[in-house]
């Protein structure tokens, strides 16, 4: 029964509060598209700043740079593995020597 007499009495209060939330909903609407509109300007104009000629030779020339490192640290890899077998190979061979000089 109080739930009744409560809605009666506040009905005027809740149709205003209806037309105020209608009113802000249509403002947030609106905002949202202007919002939006100014989203998509900001990402067109940062995609039309691409990088310039002189940033894109930086970047070339690091990449060039990178290989020619990679490609020296493979060459002295190499080298050591090279020296290691030789080395292996050369004790090999004076231990087979020194084996057979015994016997």
């Amino acid at each position: 029964m109080k739930e009744k007499y409560f809605f009666k009495k506040n009905l005027l209060l809740k149709f205003f509060i209806l037309l105020l939330h209608t009113k802000t909903l249509k403002k947030v609407k609106k905002m949202k598209k202007v919002f939006t509109l100014i989203v998509a300007a900001s990402m067109v104009s940062l995609v039309a700043c691409g990088p310039s000629a002189e940033e894109i030779a930086k970047k070339e020339k690091a990449k060039q740079d990178s290989i020619a490192l990679a490609q020296k640290q493979q060459a002295t890899q190499d080298s050591i593995a090279a020296a290691t077998k030789a080395a292996e190979g050369a004790a090999a061979v004076k231990a087979k020597a020194k084996e057979d000089s015994i016997a």
